[in-house]
């Protein structure tokens, strides 16, 4: 299925349907941008589905205002940004994706603690690539969590106990976690 998905990959980005390509050290292609077009159509076709939250150093942010009935989102923090935890309140995410400029990793452990009280139908969890220390604190209210990808995040030492409480966790990627030492002992 990886594969295919490579070979799709590919073709779209041969038709310039992807930009600006980040790669790792290996090589692998990590991110990259959509092309402006595609990106609009993208928007447009799931509009109720998901949103994008970008806070910028001063507290300010912006959102689509179609938040409310999303089931997807992606939240970009620049440095020294406050979390905006009051708009996930009452909400139904499935899939959170966290990208993180230079913020400072216990803030974050602090913040996402008070923002998994309001997750219960959390399905997929992302924080690779944000310098990251611990896993957060209270990821084990996310019962329903199937997927949790911490990748990428060379200061976690150990995984705490509590992921063994994530009874439906099928997936756990710490893929890149080269300091990781300690893992749950059960």
């Amino acid at each position: 299925m990886e594969l295919v998905g490579e070979k799709y990959f590919e073709k779209l980005a041969m038709r310039s349907l992807f930009q600006d390509f980040y790669r790792n050290d290996n090589g692998s292609i990590i991110r990259c941008k959509m092309h402006d077009m595609v990106h609009d159509l993208a928007q447009y076709l799931t509009k109720n589905g998901c949103f994008n939250v970008e806070v910028d150093d001063i507290g300010e942010f912006r959102l689509n205002s179609y938040y409310e009935k999303a089931r997807h989102s992606m939240i970009v923090l620049k440095e020294n940004a406050s979390f905006p935890i009051s708009i996930f309140y009452e909400n139904r995410l499935r899939s959170l994706v966290f990208h993180c400029d230079g913020w400072g990793s216990e803030h974050m452990y602090i913040e996402t603690s008070k923002l998994f009280d309001h997750m219960s139908c959390l399905r997929a969890l992302q924080f690779c690539y944000n310098s990251i220390k611990y896993v957060p604190i209270g990821v084990n209210k996310l019962i329903h969590l199937r997927y949790l990808d911490i990748s990428e995040n060379d200061d976690i030492k150990e995984l705490p106990e509590v992921v063994y409480e994530l009874y439906n966790l099928q997936t756990l990627n710490i893929k890149g976690c080269n300091n990781l030492t300690k893992l749950p002992k059960r």
